[in-house]
């Protein structure tokens, strides 16, 4: 079996793929690099929130939620729903569900 040859126009391909890669990942590991402001661990928070809502089933009223976002935010005091736009932080959950709750799946 023999491999297909690298064509030049596959390799540019490969390059700009490798640079893009190399500058979009410039800095992921700061934390104090967010592109939502100097809240980014209250939109965190939010997905968390979020998170455990869903896990814990839900709530059935408005009068539930409220009383569950009141006891989060008594025992976790970053949360801020209400606060902040929610598609940042509802972008998180899926992220949250599948690679576990963590500043790297943030």
């Amino acid at each position: 079996m023999t491999l297909p040859r690298a064509t030049p126009p596959r390799l540019a391909l490969l390059a700009v793929v490798a640079i893009t890669a190399l500058l979009g990942a410039r800095g992921l590991g700061d934390e104090s690099s967010g592109m939502l402001g100097f809240d980014m661990a209250r939109y965190v928070m939010d997905g968390v929130f979020v998170h455990d809502l869903v896990a814990d089933g839900g709530a059935w009223s408005v009068g539930e939620l409220a009383d569950k976002a009141e006891r989060y935010y008594a025992r976790y005091p970053a949360l801020s729903v209400g606060h902040h736009p929610p598609l940042p932080f509802l972008a998180l959950v899926p992220f949250y569900a599948i690679f576990g709750v963590s500043l790297t799946a943030a």
